[in-house]
């Protein structure tokens, strides 16, 4: 609330890097799972140098739950 009263336009705790910080954890988690360091293409949304990994990106949701 301190940004709001001072009239700064973001805070640091505010959700505007929220994304790419997130992004950046579940890759991590990706590449741990890999075993190994992922190339991941941001225009493409996919890890380009192990296939395996690259289907770690999105999952198969049960019937009623998907997206």
């Amino acid at each position: 609330m301190g940004g709001c009263h001072a009239g700064k336009a973001t805070d640091p705790g505010s959700f505007t890097r929220a994304q790419c910080i997130t992004d950046t954890i579940n890759l991590g988690a990706i590449a741990l799972r890999a075993g190994k360091k992922v190339d991941f293409d941001a225009n493409l949304v996919k890890i380009t140098n192990d296939e395996a990994a690259n289907q770690l990106l999105t999952r198969e949701y049960r019937a009623g739950w998907e997206v």
